[in-house]
């Protein structure tokens, strides 16, 4: 090889020289540079790494990356979608490392990026630029005019300041106040006022309906009534104020129970005194002699009836109170036959006056 008739490069000693050299050479077909690589020209590369499946927690080698099916990618983002990612890392330390990841078939070709600090990985936040943010169409946190519709998925709250209330308006499209729904911080009562024209282009307070804090609804000050209201048999009996009247608890009211008792059930010998304020109409069997006494909670103006029915034995009395007025002075004669029934039918006078009549023998 040293033979003067070879080329010089191909003698020994530049042979080895070359060789020598090449061990510091990067193959074309591709390879690591362990060090620096400065470029004075233009610098181009053929294309992004295939990274499909990988798990971008674990890519932190700088880089130009594509693929799907990347875990712990951008959220909002299926995880077929594919993306353009690109890796830097810290010049001093793998621990801190930015991605910045763009999807390919995105309509506004939208970008995430996030930040590994420390080693450990931030959030995806979404890069927003003037094809996909405008800040003219948002709304400013200080306040301000809302154009479109607002939908409140799961709540919308209007929250008081520290020394005030807190208020809903309500506005017609001409932007004049038509209703004002308020909580109060000094009585804990919420309101909803309804506003008018007063015919001079002034909006005045047409009604209020407040809840109160003690539960209680009332309009312009005056008690709703609602079904909280509703009185039951037994209070219309005893004239419970403050109640309304159904026609059910009415005739349910209008039931028979027993001087003393259920209703039908037998009395023994003995007094007993109605309590008109548990009934209107009664029933019982006469087991022995007794007393109709003087009623309790007589109400001026009730009326009913009592139905006294002999036993299978018959003979058993009936005497009155002194409260009981009938006709001429004289209570009614009754039918002592076994198992017939009489009939007192009465009304109430005042509590110490009550004036009845009777039916005798009924079967």
């Amino acid at each position: 090889i040293e033979d003067a008739r070879f080329p010089s490069h191909l003698q020994a000693a530049n042979v080895q020289a070359i060789i020598a050299g090449l061990a510091g050479k990067l193959d074309v077909a591709g390879g690591a540079i362990a060090g620096n690589l400065a470029v004075g020209g233009e610098f181009t590369y053929g294309k992004a790494k295939a990274i499909s499946g990988t798990d971008l927690d674990a890519l932190t080698t700088p880089g130009f990356y594509d693929g799907s099916n990347l875990a712990n990618g951008p959220t909002g983002a299926g995880s077929s979608t594919w993306y353009y990612v690109q890796v830097q890392r810290h010049s001093n330390s793998g621990l801190y490392v930015e991605q910045i990841a763009t999807a390919l078939n995105h309509s506004n070709g939208a970008s995430w990026k996030r930040l590994c600090v420390n080693g450990a990985w931030q959030p995806w936040r979404q890069m927003w630029d003037a094809q996909t943010f405008d800040p003219a169409s948002k709304l400013n946190m200080s306040g301000g005019n809302l154009t479109g519709t607002l939908l409140a998925i799961d709540r919308l709250t209007a929250r008081a300041a520290a020394n005030g209330n807190a208020h809903v308006w309500l506005q017609d499209p001409a932007g004049n106040n038509r209703a004002l729904f308020y909580w109060d911080r000094n009585t804990g009562d919420a309101h909803l006022r309804v506003y008018v024209d007063d015919g001079n282009g002034t909006a005045v307070p047409a009604g209020t309906i407040s809840l109160r804090a003690n539960g209680t609804v009332d309009f312009n000050g005056n008690t709703i009534w609602h079904a909280g209201h509703k009185a039951t048999a037994a209070q219309f009996r005893a004239g419970t104020a403050n109640t309304i009247l159904t026609s059910d608890n009415v005739w349910a009211a209008a039931g028979y129970v027993g001087l003393s008792g259920a209703a039908g059930s037998t009395l023994a010998a003995g007094t007993y005194a109605p309590n008109f304020g548990a009934g209107l109409n009664f029933h019982n069997v006469l087991g022995g002699n007794v007393t109709i006494g003087n009623p309790t909670n007589a109400k001026a103006g009730q009326t009913g009836l009592i139905v006294l029915q002999q036993d299978a034995t018959g003979g058993r009395t009936v005497a009155f109170g002194s409260a009981w007025r009938f006709a001429n002075g004289n209570a009614p004669s009754m039918n002592t036959g076994a198992s017939r029934t009489n009939v007192v039918a009465y009304q109430v006078l005042h509590s110490g006056f009550v004036i009845g009549s009777s039916i005798a023998g009924l079967v």
